[in-house]
């Protein structure tokens, strides 16, 4: 019997040892994966002959659908053969053309090196986990400075390069081609795969119709390594390019909610007088939307007059109503909504952060507070974000802020629209922010290739007004130093985003994490992630669904959400805001493109758009 055995094993091994090496090989994925280095796709389902067939890819071409004024992505992986080693690896697009019609590639398509971080312990809040491994995230531009293209790619791995293509607003609709070529060596030719571009017959609108919110506090951090001064010419372009990542590339707005600039002032009461040269300079463009290329101003906005931040007045810590100088409040309230008014800025696109998850002994601080805001100037909204309270008592709260808050953000897993449908009705808006899957998609690094995307659809899906990310630039380690994060080993790896994605005192993985700090690669500013193009193709969907509706055929979108998106927030357990299941939303990104295709498409009349 042993020596059956050992017989078995040595042919095993023999068999095992003659398995011919794998080719280099180069194909692509749609935007809607991440693959590591080793060939495996983060997912929580299974995803059968993906790399063979995709959205993006049907094996031989390369083919994309897209509106005017879109932007749409894919992967070209590299994959090195076993036994050698792929060196200088890089890509090229050709124009995108037409008869009579060219899409400049110089101008309209960008190349960008995944950058691959190596997640080593699952994230447990938010949750759940795609795995452990190298994740892609960081997209490095082509041309950085350091670890941008060319990039070496060892033997038996594979090498992401994802290409990003804006099409125009003034395309002509219908099929374009190009070519992308794969180059090693500096230059020679590895590969050359045929593009097709399907440009329909409508344009996104360029108003957003969905107000999605992502914090930037930390972002002054690559302006201080560089010795940029903040406020300076330089430190003013560096933030102007990270808004125009953000809002022209990706729909979502940066804001300052976390730590809202001050401005000048002096004085107290009726005597307060505010200088607001230097706040104009820094946000007037995004304001009135010169800052642009389409000249759409930003359509939320935290406004500086904010009390979680402590201007003109704070209500953190504070519990007696008595503690606040509430002329002092009303003065600031009033000077700002005259200086917006005189602006030509909407009003009624700012809003005041009142309190952050406040406990309830501060309710009546944070009533008083709102209630100065509201009498002075009813057009601003008064925003508090509530957590597990909510979950606990909703109707209470609702009841006990009603007419006092009048923006609700609500972490995912406490969401309670039943509670909260007497103040929609009486015209508050209402809005979600991160939680955990099954209630909406996880900004974590080990999420699979939909977690955003989710976001949107789900505010379609329960008809939202507005989302709310708390920070993209969470690149300090500084909850790692509070409470039991201290005592942990995984605690005590480098600082450093590029390189360590354990950034939180829970464990979890590049949690608010949607822009990398650029002197890594050396550029002065920030460089974008996956995670952040995530956002784009979720806002780019909830403008597909809400042209659809402007088209009459509303109900025909809320069938499509309601098939990829069955149930989510409040709906998606009975057990409360601490399950930890898989959402209810479809996993593969096939099914999502075949939703997106459905709205957008023209055939046989069946187009819910145009």
């Amino acid at each position: 019997m042993l020596k059956s055995l050992i017989w078995v094993y040595v042919v095993v091994s023999v068999v095992a040892l003659a398995a011919p090496a794998r080719a280099q090989r180069v194909f692509v994925l749609d935007e809607s994966v991440k693959m590591s280095p080793d060939g495996k796709i983060f997912t929580l389902v299974d995803l059968p002959g993906y790399e063979s067939a995709n959205p993006a890819w049907d094996g031989k071409t390369i083919r994309l659908r897209g509106a005017k004024g879109e932007g749409v992505a894919f992967q070209v992986m590299v994959r090195a053969a076993d036994d050698a080693p792929l060196a200088q690896v890089g890509a090229t697009v050709s124009d995108l053309t037409q008869a009579g019609q060219t899409i400049a590639a110089a101008d309209q398509v960008k190349l960008y090196r995944e950058w691959y971080v190596e997640v080593t312990r699952p994230s447990e809040s938010p949750a759940p986990s795609a795995g452990l491994g190298w994740y892609p995230d960081a997209l490095v531009p082509a041309d950085a400075p350091r670890h941008g293209l060319p990039v070496d790619v060892p033997a038996g791995k594979v090498q992401g390069v994802w290409v990003d293509v804006r099409i125009p607003r003034d395309a002509r609709a219908g099929d374009y081609t190009a070519a992308v070529t794969v180059t090693r060596d500096g230059g020679r030719e590895l590969a050359v795969l045929p593009l097709e571009l399907h440009v329909y017959d409508f344009a996104l609108p360029s108003e957003r119709h969905l107000r999605w919110r992502i914090g930037y506090a930390g972002f002054e951090s690559v302006a201080d390594h560089f010795q940029i001064p903040r406020g300076s010419d330089e430190f003013l372009r560096m933030e102007r390019d990270l808004y125009r990542m953000c809002w022209e590339d990706c729909r979502v707005v940066p804001t300052t909610h976390y730590g809202s600039p001050v401005p000048a002032n002096t004085g107290k009461g009726d005597a307060l007088a505010i200088d607001w040269a230097d706040f104009d300079k820094r946000f007037g463009g995004y304001l009135d939307g010169t800052a642009f290329a389409d000249r759409q101003p930003v359509n939320i906005f935290s406004l500086p007059v904010s009390p979680e931040n402590g201007w003109p007045v704070g209500t953190r810590g504070k519990t007696k109503v008595e503690e606040l100088d509430l002329p002092t409040l009303a003065a600031a309230t009033r000077l700002m909504a005259g200086h917006w008014d005189a602006k030509g800025w909407r009003l009624q696109d700012g809003f005041c952060y009142v309190a952050d998850e406040p406990q309830p002994e501060r309710y009546e601080v944070i009533k008083a507070t709102c209630k100065t805001i509201r009498d002075v100037a009813p057009r601003i909204a008064t925003s508090v974000a509530f957590y597990t309270h909510f979950g606990k008592d909703a109707a209470g709260i609702v009841k006990a802020f009603g007419g006092y808050v009048t923006m609700w953000d609500i972490a995912g897993n406490y969401m309670n629209l039943a509670a909260l449908a007497p103040r929609i009705a009486a015209g508050d808006t209402v809005g979600f922010y991160q939680g955990t899957e099954p209630f909406e998609g996880s900004e974590a690094l080990d999420a699979d290739g939909l977690s955003l995307v989710t976001w949107p659809w789900i505010a379609w899906r329960y008809d939202l007004d507005h989302l709310f990310l708390y920070n993209m630039t969470e690149w300090a380690y500084f909850r790692l130093d509070r409470g039991e994060g201290r005592n942990v080993a995984w605690t005590k790896g480098k600082r450093e985003i590029w390189e360590n994605p354990l950034n939180q005192s829970w464990q979890t993985n590049s949690q608010g994490v949607l822009l990398y700090p650029g002197q890594y690669v050396g550029i002065r500013g920030v460089v974008g992630s996956i995670r952040l193009k995530q956002t784009r193709r979720g806002m780019q969907d909830f403008e597909y669904l809400w042209l659809a509706g402007q088209n009459g055929k509303k109900q025909q979108a809320d069938d499509i959400a309601r098939r990829i998106m069955p149930k989510a927030l409040h709906e998606s357990t009975d057990a409360g805001g601490d399950a930890r299941n898989m959402g209810h939303w479809e996993r593969d990104p096939r099914k999502w493109d075949q939703a997106r295709t459905r709205t957008g498409r023209r055939d046989r009349g069946a187009a819910l758009i145009g």
